[in-house]
């Protein structure tokens, strides 16, 4: 199916985080691998991908909208979100570059968010408490993430261990 491949290809351990699964049929005929960072899957069908998992996240499925990024970057898919590393009240986050080194889309799938603070007044969804000094960008299938006043680099959201936690409580 190209897990390691897929997992060399799109930033290594870097972007994924440690395995926290092996490969199992998570659903007829599909695949899966969870990572602390994410979710492979590999359909027969699309091949391998990163799966998308923060629809659930969301609860809706859906992307963000009513805010809008000024900042240069990448505006990609169908909701036109922009990939930028400034968020959209200018924090400098350095979230296009992490975007570009570990993969792009193949890695993060579209954007479903601006990277804004989860206490924004118009974000649609959150992981967490909202805080004022986190900045996120949630994808498809991760969330990158920058603390404010901090000298911490551009990190990604170990949304993979969360989900795993959320599917299979019990391991």
């Amino acid at each position: 199916a190209g897990f390691l491949s897929f997992f060399d290809r799109t930033g290594g351990i870097d972007r994924w985080g440690n395995p926290i699964s092996e490969v199992f049929e998570e659903q007829y005929g599909v695949l899966i691998q969870y990572f602390e960072n994410g979710v492979m899957q590999f359909d027969p069908h699309r091949g391998i991908e990163a799966a998308s998992i923060v629809g659930e996240l969301s609860g809706t499925g859906r992307s963000e909208t009513g805010l809008e990024n000024k900042y240069y970057g990448l505006v990609v898919g169908p909701d036109r979100h922009t990939i930028s590393n400034l968020a959209v009240d200018g924090t400098t986050t350095g979230f296009l570059d992490a975007f570009t080194s570990y993969g792009g889309i193949d890695s993060f799938g579209y954007p479903q968010s601006e990277a804004r603070a989860d206490s924004h007044p118009t974000a649609g969804f959150s992981i967490g408490p909202s805080r004022d000094n986190v900045v996120r960008q949630y994808f498809q299938g991760a969330i990158l993430e920058h603390y404010t006043h901090t000298t911490l680099d551009t990190t990604i959201r170990p949304i993979g261990t969360w989900l795993r936690e959320r599917r299979y409580p019990n391991d």
